[in-house]
């Protein structure tokens, strides 16, 4: 480490801060899919708790691509019509030792086309701290305890707004 290396504060799931060399962090650029259906959310379970469906994009992969990829791989479910409704940016400690990240986060509205609920695109690390996707009340949002160093709820709120205000008939 350089001298006068900047540090920069990592943050993880608990909220713990971990003080770190920049050079220590990594990019990844992430994506997130916002799925609603009958007033329910579509939710992964990590580590207990509640997060959307997504993650990181792979080289090479287009970002609409690596969405619906890990909306496949952590639900079961086919996602659609991905729409862009937010973006965001922190530093992140992973889980089990993985390292340090700078994320960009991608935030985006899809539509449920096809699947049905599966842990069968989990790989072996998912294994030992996912749990099936599950369609959840968005009237009990505000109380879930969530499952990332950022919180998405804002996102989400902002999703279904947009969504609420593109189904009003038009008046002229």
């Amino acid at each position: 480490m350089a001298e006068h290396e900047k540090m920069v504060v990592c943050r993880d799931l608990d909220g713990r801060e971990h003080r770190v060399p920049a050079s220590h962090v990594s990019w990844r650029p992430s994506v997130y899919g916002i799925i609603v259906r009958n007033d329910e959310l579509l939710v992964c379970r990590h580590f207990g708790k509640f997060n959307l469906p997504g993650g990181g994009i792979e080289i090479g992969e287009t970002l609409e691509d690596g969405l619906l990829r890990e909306i496949k791989e952590e639900t079961g479910i086919v996602a659609a019509r991905a729409r862009l409704v937010a973006a965001d940016s922190n530093l992140f400690k992973m889980p089990y030792e993985r390292g340090f990240v700078q994320s960009v986060l991608l935030y985006y509205v899809c539509e449920a086309v096809g699947g049905e609920l599966s842990i069968d695109g989990f790989d072996a690390h998912e294994r030992q701290y996912a749990e099936l996707a599950q369609w959840v009340p968005l009237s009990t949002m505000a109380t879930w305890q969530i499952a990332s160093s950022n919180d998405w709820r804002p996102f989400a709120q902002m999703a279904l707004e947009l969504n609420k205000s593109q189904l009003k008939p038009k008046t002229h």
